[in-house]
């Protein structure tokens, strides 16, 4: 399956310029039809790049994860979670656009995060059965799925992201609902064993992302109570999380995305409720976390932003905030101390665009 989409460039010298500045992708997360919305970079100033089709279905409103529009860490594939029809697309990153090289089922109900190391992909599916799916994927852009790589989780968990920790040993997988942190050793080729489970040092942990040392930090969003978010950082072991630091506040609401800057020596989180971004500062040795500002609001979107998914760039300067319910992705500088600059944001997103990766 081969169907290519023309950035919108009157050259090819400059789409190629284009492509080595950068881009943000996200999708429409259509129910009519799920598209990527591209966008090129130029440090923090974006532009309209095209749309290309996934193939699928969105589910037209909020799916509750991070990661549903995930990069490969080479930047020559980006996948994207269907969870209106059920399956994943992969689409190969060229200078001149876009190209969809195959579309697969999830093997479950509602994919809403995608995990990507190497040539292993894990889809998270959310649905009333949660489970987790393994795929290979080879260097023409198709996945394969892996025998013995389908595990389900507990009814009724609410999972929200799954990653592939430092090494690609071991999945990782928050559950909203129960407070858990799920652990799957990753056996040769691929497959899954026995998870183990963890109980988060926060309530509701939701997203996560990798600081260095083999660091794990994750966004907690306290059942959505006022004021109450946390942030929490674990040194990972083999099928074990060791608290760093236990549930620092963000002194916000309903801290649910998580994004590493800054050579991963900061950490922010996007609060959905207060319309904010909390940064932290990440100790390069042990992932202990120091909150940046007092008053817990490192970047400031306004009322009714209610942000969700992020990205940075490849070089950690420049960070990207989705906020569908005012249509825009907001854009901040990363300065070398954490503080955020607000820049210019990409208007004109529908009100179901969900997911965000940038390079």
């Amino acid at each position: 399956m081969q169907r290519s989409c023309t950035l919108l460039f009157a050259t090819a010298a400059l789409a190629a310029s284009a492509a080595a500045q950068g881009a943000v992708y996200t999708s429409s997360n259509s129910a009519a039809g799920n598209e990527v919305l591209a966008f090129a970079r130029s440090g923090g100033m974006l532009a309209p790049a095209g749309v290309c089709s996934t193939g699928g279905l969105g589910a037209g409103s909020g799916l509750g994860s991070q990661g549903a529009v995930t990069l490969s860490r080479d930047g020559r594939f980006l996948l994207v979670a269907n969870a209106g029809s059920n399956d994943v697309s992969v689409l190969r990153v060229t200078p001149m656009g876009l190209q969809l090289t195959d579309r697969e089922s999830s093997q479950g109900m509602r994919p809403t995060s995608v995990a990507i190391g190497g040539e292993l992909v894990y889809v998270l599916n959310a649905g009333m059965q949660p489970s987790v799916s393994g795929y290979q994927l080879d260097n023409n852009g198709d996945l394969a799925p892996i025998a013995g790589s389908f595990a389900l989780l507990s009814m009724g968990s609410a999972p929200a992201q799954v990653g592939l920790a430092p090494g690609g040993q071991q999945i990782i997988v928050t559950e909203r609902a129960t407070n858990l942190i799920d652990l799957f050793p990753v056996l040769p080729g691929g497959a899954l064993g026995s998870p183990q489970q963890i109980a988060s040092a926060g309530a509701t942990p939701f997203g996560f992302d990798f600081g260095r040392n083999n660091v794990l930090i994750v966004s907690e969003a306290a059942g959505g109570a006022a004021n109450a978010s946390t942030v929490s950082s674990y040194a990972i072991a083999p099928l074990a999380l060791n608290v760093v630091s236990p549930a620092v506040p963000t002194t916000e609401s309903a801290a649910c995305w998580i994004i590493m800057a800054r050579n991963r020596r900061y950490a922010y989180t996007t609060n959905t409720a207060s319309g904010t971004v909390t940064g932290y500062r990440v100790s390069p040795t042990n992932g202990a976390l120091m909150r940046l500002d007092f008053d817990g609001v490192t970047g400031d979107l306004g009322a009714g932003a209610n942000p969700l998914d992020g990205g940075v760039s490849q070089d950690g300067k420049y960070m990207f905030v989705l906020s569908p319910a005012t249509g825009e992705i907001a854009v901040f500088f990363v300065r070398a101390n954490g503080s955020l600059e607000k820049l210019p944001s990409q208007l004109g997103l529908p009100s179901t665009a969900y997911g965000l990766a940038a390079r």
